[in-house]
């Protein structure tokens, strides 16, 4: 699969893969290439918000989408509603989406419409590290240590609040600044981390 960010599938596939950067509204439905909406494969969509939380496969009902946002503090707003990563893996992805860009992407895509987060990118799942994907105004922070420690999605107002997160975090989960960081998205909060963390690699 062809894919910007995330991963959260078991097999590879021919899929079409477009990124959804809500809070910059650079992306529209009417953007679909002719060959994209008049083919057979699946379109992943990886949604680029702040509102997203995920939840343990064995727990997930779809029904209950809403709910687990306003849970977390991510209530849809006026005019939004929730897409779901597909069920391929422990974790499901909820997203709040735009509804009507959402209405529109259906309409020309149906069932072939899939969806993922760069929260659920594992490429980093191995050892101890923090690994950080910036895309839009948003930093996607998972924490790993043996296993799956943290998973965040925070807004960002500048660089700064890269740091201070990966700080927090790090901090929190009892780790020190021997931690591998990896980061993609941000030269200058790429810069900043290399003033606290001894090794912090670019992607």
């Amino acid at each position: 699969m062809k894919q910007a960010t995330g991963n959260n599938t078991a097999a590879a596939r021919n899929d079409v893969s477009i990124q959804f950067n809500l809070g910059g509204h650079s992306f529209s439905a009417s953007d679909l290439p002719a060959e994209v909406v008049a083919g057979s494969d699946d379109v992943l969509f990886t949604v680029c918000t702040h509102k997203v939380t995920l939840v343990p496969q064995e727990a997930f009902d779809e029904a209950l989408s809403a709910q687990y946002l306003a849970v977390a503090g991510l209530a849809c707003s006026a005019g939004e509603t929730t897409v779901c990563s597909e069920m391929r893996a422990a974790t499901v992805a909820v997203m709040a989406i735009d509804a009507a860009l959402l209405d529109k992407v259906l309409a020309a895509l149906g069932t072939r419409a899939k969806f993922t987060s760069p929260l659920l990118d594992k490429r980093h799942d191995e050892g101890r590290n923090l690994s950080i994907v910036i895309a839009d105004d948003t930093a996607y922070y998972r924490l790993f240590d043996g296993s799956l420690r943290l998973a965040e999605a925070i807004r960002l107002q500048s660089a700064d609040d890269v740091l201070f997160y990966a700080l927090r975090f790090v901090e929190t989960a009892g780790l020190g600044n021997d931690t591998d960081i990896y980061i993609r998205g941000s030269r200058s909060a790429t810069r900043l981390l290399k003033r606290y963390f001894k090794r912090v690699v670019c992607e």
